[in-house]
């Protein structure tokens, strides 16, 4: 047992509302981060989100974090890939 991830749907519904509000230069630093946290700044429904709250959740869960650049380089890495599988395991169901 790895731990337990809970995703607060009305807090990922504040988040998308506030993202909405955020500067352009803002979005661009987001985005050049990398990883789910950049991602998500490109999905502005809740279903668009939550996978990718999974993914960063599941990355902290297996031990990754964030609080160092190498770190963050490290768990963005791993995001990042993980996202990659579950967008080609998606697309392979949505085939099926």
């Amino acid at each position: 047992h790895l731990g337990d991830l809970a995703i607060s749907v009305p807090y990922v519904a504040r988040a998308i509302a506030a993202d909405a509000q955020v500067s352009p230069e803002d979005a661009a630093a987001r985005r050049a981060a990398g990883g789910a946290y950049a991602a998500l700044l490109g999905e502005n429904t809740i279903a668009g989100r939550v996978p990718l709250l999974i993914v960063h959740g599941l990355c902290h869960l297996l031990g990754h974090d964030h609080e160092t650049d190498e770190d963050h380089t490290e768990m963005v890495r791993e995001e990042e890939r993980l996202v990659e599988v579950l967008r080609r395991h998606l697309a392979a169901s949505e085939r099926s």
